[in-house]
C-alpha cells in the first residue's frame, strides 16, 4: 500500500462516521432524525472528498 492510499484509508476513516459523542448529543437536542441526516450528509461529504483526492493525485 501507496504512503498516498495510506493517507486516504486514515482520512476516510477519520472522517466517514460522526463521533459516538458528537451524534449522542445532536439527537439529544435536535432528534434521531436530524442527527441520522447529519450522520449522512457527513458520510456522502467525505466518500465524495477521497473520490476527489484521487481523482486529483491518485494517477501520480
Amino acid at each position: 500500500m501507496s504512503t498516498f492510499q495510506l493517507f486516504l484509508v486514515v482520512y476516510l476513516a477519520s472522517t466517514f462516521s460522526t463521533c459516538a459523542v458528537t451524534f449522542w448529543t445532536i439527537a439529544k437536542e435536535l432528534g434521531e432524525k436530524e442527527a441520522l441526516s447529519l450522520s449522512g450528509k457527513q458520510m456522502i461529504t467525505s466518500f465524495t472528498s477521497v473520490l476527489l483526492l484521487l481523482m486529483l493525485f491518485g494517477g501520480r
